[in-house]
C-alpha cells in the first residue's frame, strides 16, 4: 500500500515548510523519498527545519526567497530543475493571516495578504508547469485556509 504513495525520484519544493504544515508535508514527502526544498524568508529557521528534517532520516534542501519576488522565484525553480534536471511537485502552502478586527485592515495589508496567499500560488504555478511539462510529470497543489 505504501508504493502507491511513494515518491522516489521526485523534485518537490514546498513553500511556507519552515515550521507548521508545511514543514509535516515536506517531511512526508521526503520520507516518501522526494528530494525536497523547503522554502521560507528566514534561512536560519530553514536551516533548523532542514537539521529536524535530516534528524528524521530525510534529505532537503532549502530554497530561501519571498513567494511574492517573482524574478527570485523564476531564478529559484529554475535552479532547482537544473540541478536535479526535473521539476516534479509544488506545494503552494504559504499564508499570512490577518487577526486584526476587520475594521482595523486596510487596503494595502489584505492587498499584501492575497499577494502571499493567491498571487504568489498563481505565479509559482506558471513558473513551475513548463518543467513539469517538459518531463511529463506535475502536481501543483494548493493549500488554503
Amino acid at each position: 500500500m505504501l508504493n502507491e504513495f511513494a515518491l522516489d525520484g521526485r523534485v518537490a519544493l514546498v513553500t511556507g515548510s519552515a515550521r507548521g504544515l508545511g514543514f509535516e508535508i515536506a517531511r512526508g514527502m521526503a520520507l516518501a523519498g522526494a528530494r525536497v526544498y523547503i522554502n521560507g524568508t528566514d534561512q536560519g529557521r530553514l536551516d533548523l527545519a532542514a537539521q529536524r528534517l535530516a534528524g528524521c532520516g530525510a534529505a532537503v534542501h532549502s530554497a530561501c526567497f519571498d513567494v511574492t519576488d517573482e524574478p527570485l522565484a523564476a531564478k529559484t525553480i529554475e535552479r532547482i530543475a537544473e540541478e536535479c534536471g526535473r521539476f516534479d511537485i509544488l506545494v503552494n502552502n504559504v499564508g499570512v493571516r490577518l487577526r486584526e478586527p476587520i475594521e482595523h485592515i486596510g487596503s494595502a495589508e489584505l492587498r499584501g495578504m492575497l499577494d502571499v496567499d493567491l498571487v504568489s500560488a498563481f505565479a509559482l504555478a506558471k513558473l513551475a508547469a513548463p518543467h513539469m511539462a517538459k518531463s511529463g510529470y506535475g502536481r501543483i497543489i494548493n493549500i488554503s485556509s
